[in-house]
């Protein structure tokens, strides 16, 4: 056996949503979740089927009949009453679905969105949020079944608006004529831009009121993207001919920018759903109708059931040990009530303890002393018999093997949290239990310990959209941290309560020298407190004394917890573990703890400290927090196998409810093969790969490689003072942007645009592991990496008597966003395809023309500068940038930017007025 180790989680968790496929034209597994706080209503399901099945219709036609909605499944909250019709739930929860019916962060602000994950073009959306008010109320303004489908088109093939936001809502056209920006063509040329009183705005004259404006009866089939709810908009704008439907290369909107100019249906055909002639055109005829199917978050409790690898080489590296420390980790902190079972893997799979309720300490006591110990382990490595094994607790099935037919398998759900430290190579293999696993509903969640973990484990993970961790097996005193960061994040996204999830507020790592302590510090802030829990974990075989550790803990007011008190106080020996249950609420503050390391200890000690904690009750929270949801952190990373020079995307989500965090220092660690921790920030600045400053999505790419191998991802999210606030997100559709004089006397009699105040935060803490990835084809010494692509070029500013022109840009990186660029390439053209398709023809500033500033490369993130010399300035000029790095590696062209100059005289006076006009690709963000 290989000498790694290799935790695989089986569960209906998923990393950011049920797992949705498209087979024969009909999407599955779609998950609707009702939010708790939305008043209990059985007309609300009808208002959910009528919408969705007129949605699955139009995504039909919209998608030339390769598409449509065939089986929805509804969450129904757990404080609604149970009924008769409600099916028996799967691994589905309020986390992982992919479409949410929920009250709005702004009251009365009924606008629909899908939340981003970054800038990045056929990127998925986390999850879709429609107001109950939005999908019934605003019928008569915009049907809600084609804001479903324009919503759908983020969410499920990450293409962007097509509207114009603030200037840029028109542009120059080569020729020099006003034009609005929208898609289609048709729709642009054939528009009027004009202001809030009627009257026309030309490229020169811009308000904030200015907008693109269409006769009533001009009808036209594009876009969707653009103006879904025109009644002839059936279509997303494509590259043919026909303008009715024509991408507009030339618009500065989201889609042009991000996606590289693109239209939104070759963006759409190139997902995964119709790549390569998949999911062909279907019968005129087919019926659209969904299924609809409902459960009740309340109806049962989550079951998991471990399967523990026990073969030879679990002895070694103290594999085993750790493994049971984070096991027991797992089932101190698990949620009441949930069943947990056991499962041990060698030669065959052995059923160890059936599923257990944890009720109690004694429940949680019984299932710790279950697990199975460094002396049993032996014989080989039979993965598929423990994942069979694990299905038939689950299941209540016996004699469950690979001949077993599917269609015998019953859709139960649960999880199996399956531990290995290799390949397998005993039968039944893998691949023979996945169908089974599939057909059950279950989902794969792969943590790996050193560079050898079974890609086949990966693979299962991946597709069933599971999550891939990684701990290291070198030696490191962090595999046992790791391994505990994975199951805190995998126990918190696999519950189904939205009300009280479990947060972990500190993992640490302590190496402490012999009769030596150490001292540090947590964070319980006003919002949590309930159910805290503090773990201390140390290695037993490097010392003689296997119960050397000892620890206290100091709260914010001075009261000290120790050894001496009994009651909170639990020295476990079997687990090398301290555990400090805090009765009833923490207090909030900074927490001190230390840890100590006694004489008659030998040897150097590696400490792993966890702290979890869970929301305070209204009642014992201050005021401030009463009415705020707890501070959650979500994160995400971009791929679990990366393919060199492929850069990865991590970003993290910072909320309190649909609030975001704004000021939070957010740090990603990324574990290497062969090299010491790396850290980035991830930044919410509204700079690539962030869409948008402050709405609590952080994001950054990583680069820095050491070897081929597997990478493991750990977010940090804090606040040392009071410098975090949580806001409002106010978020932008069609009807946000409709005019007042188009939306007056169809307003639905709701509040709207209720103004919310930003709320202080007090200091916090929170730990998240996001993931892992593998990386292929790196050999460290062929640089094939570019830059990164400019997405924020801007004219900040020019002058007609001078003939210059200042642009503006954040500085890209020698390796995507890391490092520094060698050299910039800005060129000029009065023409802008020509500029788009043919960049190097264009004619380029070269350094007697630049004025100030420098074309000298900055560190990547930083704000470059330079003024140039323009000649002649009386048409329209379109200007872009790339870059190479040393290797001569270049980058996209960046977006366009737009100019132009001109000049008169104005009466009784001889000076020049300069009107100019600046345009530049940019916005605002949430995909809408």
């Amino acid at each position: 056996m290989l000498p790694l180790l290799l935790v695989l989680l089986l569960t209906l968790a998923s990393q950011s949503t049920c797992q949705i496929v498209l087979k024969d034209n009909g999407y599955e597994n779609i998950a609707i979740a009702i939010g708790e706080s939305v008043p209990e209503s059985g007309r609300l399901f009808t208002e959910i089927e009528q919408a969705f099945t007129k949605a699955s219709a139009y995504l039909y036609t919209a998608t030339r009949r390769r598409a449509y909605f065939r089986d929805v499944t509804i969450l129904v909250p757990e404080s609604w009453s149970s009924q008769s019709f409600y099916k028996q739930p799967g691994g589905e929860t309020f986390a992982n679905a992919n479409i949410r019916i929920d009250l709005p962060a702004v009251p009365g602000e009924d606008t629909a969105y899908v939340l981003s994950r970054g800038s990045v073009c056929g990127m998925e959306g986390e999850y879709m949020h429609i107001t109950p008010d939005r999908l019934t109320e605003y019928q008569d303004i915009s049907p809600a079944e084609k804001m479903i489908v324009h919503e759908w088109a983020h969410l499920r093939w990450g293409v962007f608006d097509e509207y114009g936001i603030g200037s840029d809502v028109a542009y120059l056209s080569d020729e020099g004529t006003t034009e609005g920006t929208g898609c289609a063509v048709e729709l642009s040329k054939k528009g009027k831009v004009v202001d809030a009183d009627g009257n026309s705005c030309s490229a020169f004259s811009l308000t904030s009121s200015c907008r693109l404006e269409t006769d009533p009866s001009f009808r036209t089939r594009g876009s969707i993207m653009f103006r879904q709810y025109i009644d002839s908009v059936d279509r997303f704008c494509n590259d043919g001919d026909d303008e009715s439907v024509k991408h507009n290369r030339a618009a500065p909107n989201f889609q042009n920018r991000f996606c590289s100019y693109r239209s939104t249906w070759d963006v759409i055909t190139s997902h995964n759903d119709f790549s390569n002639d998949a999911n062909k055109a279907g019968s005129r005829d087919q019926d659209t109708k969904p299924t609809f199917r409902y459960i009740h978050s309340g109806s049962r409790f989550e079951n998991f059931v471990f399967v523990l690898d026990l073969s030879l080489s679990m002895k070694i590296d103290d594999k085993m040990d750790r493994l049971r420390q984070a096991a027991h980790l797992y089932i101190a902190t698990a949620t009441p009530g949930t069943r947990i079972g056991i499962v041990t893997l060698q030669t065959t799979g052995t059923i160890r303890l059936p599923l257990r309720a944890l009720w109690n300490a004694t429940d949680r006591r019984t299932l710790s002393q279950a697990l199975p110990t460094t002396d049993e382990a032996g014989g080989n490595t039979g993965i598929g018999s423990g994942l069979l094994k694990g299905l038939e607790v689950l299941t209540g099935l016996r004699d469950v093997d690979a001949n077993t037919d599917v269609e015998r398998i019953p859709f139960v759900g649960g999880s199996l949290i399956v531990m290995s430290d290799g390949e397998e190579n005993e039968t039944p293999l893998i691949s023979s239990a996945a169908p089974l696993l599939k057909a059950a509903g279950i989902t794969v969640h792969t943590i790996g310990l050193g560079p050898l973990a079974s890609q086949r484990l990966g693979v299962l993970s991946e597709d069933s959209s599971g999550m891939v961790f990684y701990a290291d097996n070198d030696g490191r005193e962090a595999d046992t941290q790791m391994l505990n960061e994975a199951l805190m994040t995998l126990s918190d996204q696999s519950s189904r309560s939205t009300v009280n999830p479990l947060m972990q507020v500190a993992s640490d790592v302590h190496v402490i020298r012999p009769n030596e302590s150490d001292h540090h510090r947590f964070m319980i802030d006003a919002g949590i407190g309930q159910s805290t829990e503090f773990f201390v974990m140390w290695n037993a075989s490097v010392s003689r004394d296997k119960h050397a550790i000892q620890a206290r803990l100091i709260s914010p007011s001075g009261r000290v917890t120790s050894s001496l008190n009994t009651s909170m106080y639990t020295l476990n020996r079997a687990f090398s573990s301290i555990q400090i249950s805090l009765p009833s609420t923490a207090e909030s503050g900074w927490w001190e703890y230390e840890i100590s390391n006694p004489s008659i200890s030998s040897a150097v000690q590696a400490v792993t400290v966890s702290v979890s904690s869970r929301r305070t009750s209204s009642k014992q929270s201050t005021m401030a927090m009463a009415s705020l949801p707890p501070l959650t952190v979500t994160t995400f990373v971009s791929a679990t196998t990366v393919q060199y020079p492929q850069a990865v995307l991590i970003t993290a989500r910072v909320m309190m409810g649909y609030r975001a965090v704004v000021g939070a220092n957010v740090i990603a660690e990324i574990s290497r093969p062969n090299a010491t921790r790396a850290l980035i920030t991830l930044k919410d600045n509204g700079i690539a790969p962030d869409m948008y400053a402050n709405d609590g999505v952080y994001g950054a790419y990583f680069s820095d490689y050491s070897i081929n191998g597997r990478y493991n991802v750990i977010v940090r999210a804090s606040s040392d003072d009071d410098s975090a606030l949580a806001v409002g997100v106010r978020h932008l559709d069609d009807i946000a942007m409709m005019s007042d004089d188009e939306l007056e006397g169809r307003l639905p009699n709701v509040v709207r645009r209720e103004q919310l105040e930003p709320r202080k935060l007090s200091a916090f803490v929170r730990v998240r592991a996001a993931g892992a990835f593998q990386l292929e084809n790196y050999d460290g010494k062929t640089d094939r990496m570019a830059p990164a692509k400019v997405m924020d070029l801007m004219v900040a500013e020019s002058s007609l008597m001078k003939a210059t022109v200042t642009i503006r840009w954040s500085a890209p990186g020698d390796n995507s966003y890391t490092g520094k660029v060698a050299s910039y390439d800005v060129r000029v053209s009065r023409n802008f395809t020509r500029l788009l398709d043919k960049f190097s023809s264009a004619p380029q500033v070269g350094s007697d023309d630049v004025v100030s500033g420098s074309l000298t490369p900055l560190p990547a993130g930083e704000q470059q500068e330079v003024t140039f010399t323009v000649y002649n300035g009386t048409w329209p000029y379109f200007v872009a940038i790339t870059s190479k790095d040393k290797a001569g590696n270049p980058s996209e062209v960046s977006n366009i930017a737009q100019f132009m100059l001109t000049a008169s005289v104005t009466s009784g006076s001889e000076t020049l007025s300069i009107n100019l006009f600046i345009l530049v690709v940019c916005g605002l963000i949430l995909r809408l």
